[in-house]
């Protein structure tokens, strides 16, 4: 008798299974003392969510629809990603539409995009000046051309993303694994945000500074703000800004679940680099 082998869950499948039992468990191990700081955890997580959701619907859409007039080329989509107008949330979208593109020049303008994108780079010039404006740049220029160097010498079997087979995934599908990469990101920042101590960033390094930036994962309109009113050295400003987006959960999820896991990592590496040259330009 043939049996047919069991199909490992994906992502979605995992959190939409996991994420009922871990919100009991939280629950279960609070006490009404917790209640405040639970209540503001939830708050932070549901503005993130909140926020988050247009960028991730519009850019979603747009891809797809640029796609599907592009079915043999993604030069419209490729621009139109490193020129978004909006949040690197609309980035979901772009990298289902660059799935099935040639990897480095996917790598390429997902990392810059993520890191450079004309309203973080406005935003970044109002809230810290020039000079960081310019690094900033600098270190998206240093992270997509390592990920995108990486991913070209890389086997094509790394690829093992949902994209896998060449069937090309339906809207629906596309934004409901996309949410469940922004639900987790927003989780990871509402808890940083609640447990770390205020006198934190007065007594570490730029690692672990550019290490919270990635687990907060904040806006790209958001991060100059709070590298400006967190950090005072510019070493560390550098640091947390592109680290923030370029090695944030959302990114690393967001690039694991279109490209594989082996791509994801390889992208995080070339963003700790690229937060090494920041930080010595800096």
């Amino acid at each position: 008798m043939h049996v047919r082998p069991r199909r490992f869950p994906s992502p979605r499948e995992l959190v939409l299974r996991a994420g009922p039992l871990a919100a009991i468990c939280v629950l279960c191990a609070t006490t009404p003392a917790d209640t405040p700081q639970l209540l503001a955890m939830l708050a932070d997580w549901a503005s993130v969510v909140v926020a988050a959701l247009p960028y991730v619907v519009l850019g979603t859409l747009t891809a797809m629809t640029l796609r599907r007039f592009h079915a043999r080329g993604h030069l419209a989509v490729c621009m139109l990603a490193i020129c978004n107008p909006g949040c690197d949330c609309a980035l979901n979208g772009f990298a289902d539409a660059l799935s099935h593109a040639d990897p480095s020049l996917a790598g390429f303008v997902l990392t810059f995009a993520a890191i450079a994108s004309p309203v973080s780079l406005a935003v970044t010039y109002a809230a810290l000046g020039p000079h960081m404006t310019v690094i900033r740049l600098f270190g998206a220029a240093v992270a997509a051309a390592l990920t995108a160097l990486a991913w070209r010498v890389m086997p094509t079997r790394a690829m093992q993303g949902h994209h896998a087979c060449d069937v090309a995934a339906d809207p629906p599908h596309v934004l409901a694994t996309a949410l469940v990469g922004v639900l987790c990101a927003a989780a990871a920042a509402a808890a940083g945000k609640q447990l770390l101590p205020p006198q934190f960033f007065l007594h570490v390094s730029a690692a672990a500074i550019a290490a919270t930036g990635a687990l907060l994962s904040p806006c790209s309109t958001a991060d100059p703000f709070m590298a400006a009113s967190l950090l005072r050295d510019a070493r560390d400003q550098a640091a947390f800004v592109v680290a923030a987006q370029g090695a944030s959960v959302r990114q690393i999820l967001l690039l694991g679940r279109s490209f594989g896991v082996a791509r994801s990592i390889v992208a995080t590496l070339s963003c700790a680099i690229a937060c090494a040259a920041a930080v010595c330009v800096a």
